[in-house]
């Protein structure tokens, strides 16, 4: 872990030494890395005509493509910091985390232009039809005079009073991850790494860097590609993806369908956001011969700050987040910050070079959640609180036992639930709220508010849900709503949050009335979502969204649409257009009928001039 150089500067020395590799591959096109680093470099120049230098923030706006990475380098190359703005968030989202970021300059793609009309800064355009020539010189990096205390990146966090903060983390930081995933696990020039992770989530960040300091391919997925469980095995097989990292509920998703099997050509899966269960562990193990790595570590410090590579044991009941990786630290302690004895439980707390810098424009939540290290030598040195539980095993590995607050991952997203029930309360027919997570079945997290409604005005579910999506992202939408006269206390005064009812689907909660499938494609289509939702009748114009519907149930419906018809349905179009049974019937229909030539339509038709509607429909089976 000896070498020099920031990530962006071990980048540009490794385009000295293999400058004909190919560096990104997206879909049917590619870079190599002499052609990455002289697009970077033009951008690079181009922000620094416009003020980008040490600590100054540049937002991103755009979707997975080669020009994303070029943006990513072209920040750093000018010495500034990027800020994802992630443009499926809402607009209230976003203007907010720019005017808190104070960002003044913002690179996007012409698709999302629009966002910033109003914007009192600089945009930039990066398309790949955009000339970069006039963004100034074409060859020689810039060569900024950085140090690696300087800020890298910040992303926004959930926050319980309402409102998204900004994480500010270091090269140092970065450095360090990249270079110890490369001293641990040897990525070699002839390996390739999907990047999957939506680059608004901080698990993405080692995915960009780590592949272009060894000579490696980044290969990334379509835009939402990952989403799409199909797609991913098609693009793992069809590129020989060597790494990969999942959320372990995308890697349950992964690993559930139909055409699972082991990959030979793959070496590692990375696991990070939230616990991997002992039954996901043996699963993989008995399907996957690749090494299981589950990393652990929460924005603040840096993506990750401990690994646990699985000993492929199919009896563990524990499975541990591992050590520290070095210049790190992990401490158990109690409220008093003093260490508790192996096994006994206390709070997580994270110390060493992975540390952010703080929170942008809140040192007073700074100084409370990044305190004084009493066990460190170097003067300064702090310690963050990571409100996780945990304690040390006898093995020296710890385990995690998860919140002692209102924070939870939701497949993979850090939500704060506070931040949720605080938007709600900013309805005017709302009273009181409360948000807490359900699992109806092993692995499926639901989101579920709880509300009291105001007694002059009591506000639908359809508009409490349209609220909410005003001002939150999708991930942070909850599933289920549950209107109530008063909430359970404990003897303190405080909502009992173990004694509220289970929620329970309802005509009520979905505001449509019930209209019964009537073909056999929307009959077929209401018995495949009845095996993903509680609910007794499931009819034509109930919405997919409105029964607590997600994108991974999504892509297990249509991989059973797919067994079923024959037929393939995108996820997108799903989303979009298909989130009634009605019109996900009639998108099939469409889709089956494309594949169906004029003869066997009319010999269709001439068989069914002379048979029954009971011969038809089975026909039509």
């Amino acid at each position: 872990m000896q070498a020099k150089g920031l990530v962006h500067q071990l980048f540009e020395q490794q385009a000295k030494r293999t400058p004909s590799r190919e560096a990104v591959r997206f879909e049917e096109k590619s870079v190599t890395y002499a052609e990455l680093n002289r697009r970077a470099n033009r951008l690079a120049y181009r922000l620094r005509a416009i003020g980008i230098g040490p600590d100054v923030l540049a937002g991103i706006c755009m979707e997975r493509s080669i020009e994303l990475v070029v943006a990513l380098y072209g920040v750093l190359k000018a010495g500034g910091a990027y800020v994802p703005l992630d443009p499926d968030y809402p607009k209230d989202r976003l203007t907010y985390m720019i005017k808190d970021s104070k960002v003044r300059r913002i690179i996007t793609q012409r698709q999302f232009a629009e966002q910033f009309a109003g914007f009192d800064g600089d945009v930039l355009i990066l398309d790949e039809s955009e000339p970069l020539d006039e963004y100034g010189e074409v060859e020689g990096n810039p060569n900024i005079a950085l140090h690696e205390s300087h800020l890298a990146y910040m992303f926004y966090t959930s926050g319980s009073t309402g409102r998204p903060k900004g994480a500010m983390n270091t090269h140092a930081a970065i450095r360090n991850r990249v270079l110890w995933l490369q001293h641990t696990f040897e990525m070699e020039e002839k390996d390739k790494l999907l990047q999957k992770s939506p680059y608004s989530f901080d698990v993405s960040v080692w995915e960009f860097f780590w592949p272009h300091i060894c000579g490696a391919c980044l290969v990334m997925a379509k835009p939402k590609g990952h989403l799409d469980n199909e797609y991913m095995w098609e693009v793992i097989k069809r590129e020989g993806i060597t790494f990969v990292q999942f959320v372990p509920t995308m890697l349950q998703t992964f690993l559930s369908a139909e055409q699972a099997q082991d990959l030979p050509f793959l070496k590692h899966v990375f696991l990070c956001g939230e616990p991997l269960s002992a039954a996901l562990n043996e699963r993989f193990c008995r399907t996957m011969s690749a090494q299981l790595h589950n990393l652990y570590g929460p924005t603040e410090a840096a993506v990750f700050i401990t690994n646990w590579t699985s000993d492929r044991s199919l009896n563990r009941s524990v499975i541990p987040i591992g050590k520290a990786i070095p210049e790190n630290a992990m401490y158990v302690l109690n409220d008093r910050y003093e260490p508790v004895a192996p096994g006994e439980i206390g709070e997580l707390f994270i110390s060493g070079i992975g540390l952010a810098r703080g929170y942008y424009g809140r040192p007073d939540l700074t100084a409370e959640r990044f305190v004084p290290n009493p066990y460190s030598k170097e003067p300064g040195a702090r310690m963050y609180h990571t409100g996780d539980l945990g304690r040390w095993l006898t093995d020296g590995n710890l385990e995690c036992l998860g919140r002692n607050d209102d924070q939870v991952k939701v497949r993979g997203f850090r939500i704060e639930l506070g931040e949720i029930s605080t938007v709600l309360e900013q309805h005017p027919g709302i009273n009181q709220a409360v948000t807490v997570v359900c699992e109806d079945q092993p692995g499926d997290q639901r989101i579920t508010a709880y509300f009291i409604p105001n007694a002059e005005f009591a506000p639908s579910i359809s508009e409490l849900r349209s609220h909410l999506q005003q001002h939150l992202p999708d991930y942070m939408v909850p599933s289920y709503f549950v209107e109530m006269e008063a909430f359970p206390l404990t003897p303190s005064g405080k909502t009992d949050r173990k004694l509220l009812p289970s929620p329970t689907l309802s005509r009520l909660m979905i505001g449509q009335a019930y209209v019964p499938p009537e073909t056999y494609i929307q009959k077929e289509l209401a018995a495949i979502w009845s095996g993903f939702f509680s609910f007794d009748q499931l009819g034509l114009d109930d919405d997919f969204i409105d029964l607590g519907g997600h994108s991974l149930v999504a892509t297990q419906i249509l991989v059973r649409c797919g067994h079923i018809f024959g037929v393939k349905v995108s996820l997108k179009d799903m989303l979009t257009q298909g989130t009634t049974i009605r019109a996900l019937a009639s998108i099939i229909e469409a889709n089956l009928l494309a594949e169906t030539d004029d003869a066997e339509i009319e010999a269709l038709l001439n068989e069914m001039e002379h048979l029954s509607e009971e011969e038809i429909e089975a026909l039509l089976k």
